[in-house]
């Protein structure tokens, strides 16, 4: 394998895996915070959107640092920071010491975010919705077997073991990125950091402008709002609920799974007309899966049904929406439009986590029937924009 492989697509895809375990594995570490700190419900919505809103800011940064300096380099400065935070976490004694570090981790997070798409699609410039795709899928792979692994870690180790774990992928990636750097100087054909060719330009009359598209940003928002919101609930409603702690990790762990097996299925399908459908499919799903989630009479069935449903409304609304932000996103402004996907997903997460994630079922499901509306409805103008074939030119791209 080149060197320069190893750095625009091996490297990218392990960091990825370190930022998706803190989403599959910190609710699993949440109930032993909450017993061994005293913690309230409202001091884990804190832990979890100080990192969120440090996402949001740090990846509009990322994002603009990626297109000056190099999103290379601005992806290892981020995969260090995420690594000291993580670090910082499962060293902490006290609340505060939790919040620094979520909030060192989180900055880290969203300065390398921005950059892994974008290292990927100039790797695969012929077809970035199967490789946003096939990315997913071996992210996917890996943490639908985390939340398995997560609960007999956290038995034996404490809850420090989850952060140490993150971190120590997070280093991993650092060693991939450092040792796949190009030694001479950069390829003519590559992009801005010599790694990976540069994409090709998109034809003016098919450039949606990026303010001109705020429904696709909000459509962003709830629909990642509403994933994080499952992924929050689901071990602490279960151990309200008095179910063993294993329920819970095969439920995020058929979550995973199911957005993994349904992104790898329809790989081939993100780059054609049918983008703007699954957009729409992807929030009644979301809204389906709640309600199964919620239902009562069959404690484990039920649970385990809901993560099957709402795993697959994700993977039917993350790489579609990516791949229609960069696919529209300025000549050059790739990394930016990465960004700003990832800002509008961490804040939706913040906002409908702190806003729904400490009422009770009923109130819950109302919530997010009406998130899940909204969503439909932002998604609905592009289900007919992209009606029939897509022009070969336009088939550029552009994340758990």
């Amino acid at each position: 394998m080149r060197r320069t492989t190893l750095a625009s697509i091996v490297a990218p895809t392990v960091a990825s895996s370190a930022y998706v375990l803190e989403i599959a594995l910190f609710p699993i570490a949440m109930p032993g915070l909450e017993r061994v700190f005293g913690l309230a419900r409202g001091d884990l919505v804190l832990l979890a959107n100080v990192y969120g809103i440090a996402v949001a800011g740090a990846v509009l940064l990322g994002g603009w640092l990626g297109g000056r300096l190099g999103a290379m380099r601005v992806f290892v400065a981020g995969l260090v920071c995420f690594t000291l935070g993580g670090a910082i976490v499962a060293l902490a004694g006290d609340l505060s010491s939790l919040l620094v570090g979520r909030l060192v981790q989180g900055i880290g997070g969203g300065l390398l975010s921005p950059s892994i798409p974008v290292l990927l699609t100039r790797a695969s410039a012929g077809r970035p919705g199967r490789a946003l795709a096939l990315w997913n899928a071996l992210s996917g792979f890996i943490v639908a077997l985390a939340p398995l692994a997560g609960v007999p870690l956290v038995a034996e180790f404490g809850w420090q073991a989850i952060f140490v774990l993150i971190s120590a992928v997070a280093l991993a990636a650092i060693g991939l990125a450092v040792a796949g750097r190009p030694s001479g100087g950069p390829d003519p054909a590559a992009g801005p950091d010599g790694v990976g060719p540069a994409a090709a330009p998109v034809p003016r009359r098919w450039r949606w402008g990026l303010p001109g598209r705020p429904a696709l940003f909000a459509y962003v928002g709830f629909n990642y709002g509403t994933i994080l919101l499952f992924l929050f609930v689901v071990p602490l409603h279960l151990n309200e609920r008095g179910q063993d702690a294993a329920l819970g990790a095969a439920v995020l762990g058929l979550f995973w799974a199911s957005f993994t097996t349904v992104g790898l299925t329809l790989r081939n399908r993100f780059d054609g007309p049918l983008v703007g459908g699954f957009l729409a499919a992807s929030p009644i799903l979301l809204m389906v899966g709640f309600l199964a989630f919620f239902a009562e009479g069959a404690p484990v069935l039920m649970p385990c049904l809901a993560a099957l449903i709402v795993g697959a409304g994700f993977a039917l609304g993350n790489a579609p929406s990516t791949v229609l932000i960069l696919r529209h996103a300025p000549d050059g402004q790739e990394t930016l439009a990465a960004s700003l996907d990832i800002t509008a997903a961490r804040l939706g997460s913040v906002a409908i986590i702190g806003m729904i994630g400490a009422w009770g079922p009923e109130a819950m499901r109302l919530g997010v029937l009406g998130v899940s509306l909204l969503g439909l409805a932002c998604a609905l103008p592009f289900v007919r924009a992209s009606r029939g074939p897509l022009p070969r030119g336009e088939r550029i791209g552009r994340t758990g």
